[in-house]
């Protein structure tokens, strides 16, 4: 298996649950580490600060490199609500291509994504408080969490592993490239990663990964930071978003729901 950044192990079982419907069809072996790092950038964004320009919100590292840069766009604030909307392609040496897509909403009251899988499965979820929640067609089913608050979110383990490696000495600007007619910086990271972002903002905008015979393509297709209003903490609800739908607290009805969805775990 190829080996993957430090920044991506701790995500690599999202990647396998990602790819999983096309496991019946595939060797995995070599070309599960090329893919390691696509889903785990969601939790990169979840975490990447609000608002404003890049004055603002890096005045602190001034003068500073762009790798500095990019490492302090990546500080952690709770006070607005994060849009993020992911496109992921992975890709093998004389195989078709496997495609996913990735959507969420994370904010300080709760957070809701939507999944499409590379089988074509669309998948609702969000957390509110205390409870997971889970879109099921005609209601929102809903079950405690085990044990809220008492595992550190996976985005936050990413986040600071990610900041490490643009820390950590090796990671380097490699140009200018232009993505959607911006001008972007390529930053070479560790383990053959390339992370390009806006060479103006220090947002993400790309990143690429190379293993062997393969590798994957994770390209932001919307990124933005809304402020908190009323209208803006309806997105964080699967019930607002379907007509004010009921919510049905059901630990059963959950639990059978979430199987169904991930059949692969």
């Amino acid at each position: 298996m190829t080996d993957l950044p430090p920044a991506l192990h701790c995500y690599r079982h999202q990647l396998e649950r990602a790819v999983t419907a096309d496991r019946s069809r595939r060797r995995r072996g070599t070309r599960l580490g090329a893919v390691a790092a696509v889903l785990a950038l969601i939790a990169l964004v979840v975490n990447l600060v609000p608002g404003g320009g890049s004055d603002r919100r890096l005045a602190g590292v001034t003068p500073a490199s762009a790798v500095e840069r990019a490492a302090a766009a990546l500080a952690r604030d709770d006070d607005a609500i994060l849009h993020v909307h992911m496109l992921g392609r992975q890709y093998e040496d004389g195989r078709p291509d496997i495609h996913w897509q990735n959507e969420f909403w994370v904010g300080r009251a709760g957070r809701r994504s939507i999944e499409r899988s590379p089988d074509g499965r669309v998948v609702e979820t969000a957390q509110a408080g205390r409870f997971d929640q889970l879109w099921d067609g005609e209601r929102v089913l809903e079950a405690r969490s085990p044990a809220p608050g008492s595992t550190p979110a996976p985005n936050e383990e990413f986040r600071e592993q990610v900041v490490g490696e643009l820390r950590s000495g090796k990671a380097r600007v490699a140009g200018h490239v232009r993505r959607g007619g911006r001008d972007a910086l390529r930053i070479v990271m560790g383990g053959g990663a390339t992370y390009i972002v806006d060479a103006r903002t220090y947002d993400p905008i790309e990143l690429r990964t190379r293993g062997t015979g393969g590798g994957t393509v994770l390209r932001f297709v919307a990124y933005e930071r809304l402020p908190v209003t009323d209208a803006t903490r309806r997105l964080l609800s699967i019930a607002a978003q379907h007509g004010d739908a009921p919510v049905v607290r059901d630990a059963a009805a959950y639990r059978a729901a979430v199987a169904k969805a991930f059949p692969n775990g």
